[in-house]
């Protein structure tokens, strides 16, 4: 089963380029490096990237797209 990533179904939804999807990859790596481990979405949203409520209609989205799987 492939992953469905949060970060594409963000960008087909139109609330995230491929330019800060790949800052809060950055971002996540370098939390990573100090011991910090984040979830891409808790980024984006401390960031101020995208809205709490974005994310969780990006989940859902997400848990379907895995269930058609």
């Amino acid at each position: 089963m492939s992953r469905i990533l949060i970060g594409s179904i963000l960008i087909e939804q139109g609330h995230l380029d491929e330019k800060t999807l790949n800052d809060a990859l950055e971002t996540q790596k370098k939390k990573k490096e100090k011991g910090e481990d984040k979830k891409i979405g808790e980024i984006l949203i401390d960031e101020g990237w995208i809205e709490e409520g974005i994310l969780l209609d990006a989940l859902v989205i997400q848990s379907k797209k895995k269930d058609e799987n």
